[in-house]
């Protein structure tokens, strides 16, 4: 590919560009995600691989600096729960972790009122099922 006339220029590779990607995601597909974040990266390009939320959430970072708090959950379940706190410290501490989510339709009355609708209004919606 290094050589290929196709590729030669940068109008080349705009004319070829999908010849051009199938080249690229072909020599990709040779090593792994982590390989290449290896061999780039000592080749001092700066790239990473992107993670999953369960492997991000699994980085040793991540709670070192405090960014991760269990809470109870809200509805008394016997485990905690994990939640992100903020990416803020203030004077080097990181944030608590604050309140823990709502439960489904926890704060529907709040917001529907919020947005002008009366008691009466709000409970028909909620016999009709809207809500």
């Amino acid at each position: 590919m290094l050589v290929d006339p196709r590729f030669a220029h940068p109008a080349d590779r705009k004319t070829y560009r999908e010849e051009l990607r199938a080249e690229v995601e072909a020599g990709l597909a040779r090593r792994t995600a982590k390989e290449w974040e290896e061999i780039l990266s000592d080749a001092g390009v700066p790239a990473a691989r992107v993670l999953s939320v369960p492997d991000a959430l699994g980085l040793e970072q991540l709670t070192a600096r405090g960014f991760l708090h269990r809470v109870a959950f809200p509805d008394g379940r016997d485990r905690p729960l994990e939640v992100l706190g903020s990416a803020i410290q203030v004077d080097g501490e990181p944030a608590g972790p604050g309140r823990p989510p709502p439960l489904l339709g926890e704060h529907t009355d709040t917001v529907l009122a919020e947005l002008g609708y009366g008691d009466r209004e709000i409970e028909e919606m909620r016999a009709k099922g809207a809500v």
